[in-house]
């Protein structure tokens, strides 16, 4: 099993963050969508902030269209996954407040969080165990468009001892996390996603 994880738009579990450096234009995400690569490290703003008066963040944030992680989230995944992501550390503040800001396990926020960035690229959806929406079909080519993720079915092999990835033309864009990742951060009850389950045969 895998998931597809998107940052969630629950109010109650997200917060609207944006640069402090609206001079430095950071990366495209679809660019990168489109293009994977690395990132340049100079692109990276090093200062994030929000407006609002929430006392503490989760553990899953967006930034510019950017999904970005608490350190404890990126440790897990460099280590059951080495050096195959890139994470870019930038600092978390209040824009108008000096408030202090507490993390995702309840102290002081005292860490960095990373901005991700996935380099592995998986088209591993089974067309012919899926439900496609016929916009995703054409005369030569097609595209995992499901008309709902849960009748999208991965192909096991592929994904084998891989635990981030995204879609290339298959779930263009889509961030996928190994069932053993997705289950970790469901036990540890951390917030800032929807993970929705996908099968794998």
């Amino acid at each position: 099993m895998a998931y597809v994880a998107e940052i969630t738009i629950d109010t109650r579990w997200q917060v609207a963050l944006e640069w402090d450096a609206p001079a430095i234009r950071g990366p495209s995400v679809i660019d990168y969508n489109l293009n994977p690569r690395s990132i340049d490290p100079n692109d990276i703003p090093r200062r994030g902030v929000f407006d609002t008066n929430r006392i503490a963040v989760p553990d899953f944030v967006v930034i510019a269209a950017w999904m970005a992680l608490s350190k404890r989230v990126r440790d897990h995944i460099e280590a059951i996954e080495p050096g195959r992501n890139e994470y870019f550390p930038f600092e978390l503040a209040r824009k108008k407040s000096k408030k202090p800001l507490m993390g995702p396990d309840g102290n002081l926020l005292t860490d960095p969080y990373y901005l991700l960035n996935v380099t592995t690229r998986i088209d591993a959806v089974r067309i012919d165990r899926s439900v496609i929406s016929p916009m995703g079909r054409s005369a030569q080519f097609v595209f995992a468009l499901p008309y709902r993720l849960n009748e999208i079915v991965l192909d096991k092999s592929m994904v084998a001892g891989h635990h981030v990835w995204k879609g290339n033309k298959h779930l263009t864009g889509k961030v996928l996390f190994s069932n053993e990742l997705g289950e970790w951060i469901i036990r540890n009850k951390m917030r800032g996603l929807e993970m929705t389950h996908l099968r794998e045969e």
